[in-house]
């Protein structure tokens, strides 16, 4: 046979630039306050729109994240490739989608939610659900949630609204 050998066993390694992307496994992502102090911890103070996924395993706990993409003041390019490359290399059961909104509203924009669809439909294709995206500003104090369909006050989560983003 000439040229490579297909039966070559190839073996990847994941190498992390920022020794916070491995973290506690002991969150669970069952609602966005779950997340919030993670996402604030790693968005935080950012003064570009960054999109970070938090990689969750079978039990939904969060095994890692990774940036994906960083933009400008008020928008972020996310590549789908991008995007699901870490997760299918850390082998990922589903994820969780953030970014930040410097502006200080978390409204989600066009782009957002286009951007919410596109992976959330990417993701269905491979099986590695999206369960939410979250959209924080400052510190984390107010949030926009897609799974709740709304904004959110990190303090009072007692009435989850379910919108119909993700349904």
């Amino acid at each position: 046979m000439t040229g490579r050998d297909f039966r070559e066993v190839h073996h990847v390694e994941i190498r992390r630039t920022d020794p916070k992307q491995t973290i506690d496994a002991s969150v669970k992502a069952d609602g966005p306050a779950a997340v919030l102090p993670l996402l604030r911890e790693i968005l935080q103070g950012r003064e570009q729109e960054s999109f970070v996924i938090l990689i969750l395993d079978g039990a939904y706990k969060v095994a890692a994240w990774r940036e994906v993409a960083r933009g400008m003041a008020d928008a972020v390019v996310v590549p789908t490739r991008e995007a699901f490359r870490t997760a299918l290399l850390c082998d990922a059961r589903a994820l969780v989608l953030a970014h930040n909104h410097p502006s200080g509203d978390p409204t989600p924009s066009e782009a957002d939610k286009l951007t919410t669809e596109r992976l959330r439909f990417a993701g269905e294709a491979i099986d590695i659900p999206i369960l939410d995206h979250i959209i924080i500003i400052g510190s984390g104090e107010r949030y926009y949630s897609f799974g709740q369909g709304g904004e959110g006050d990190a303090l009072d989560m007692t009435a989850p609204r379910q919108g119909p983003e993700l349904d």
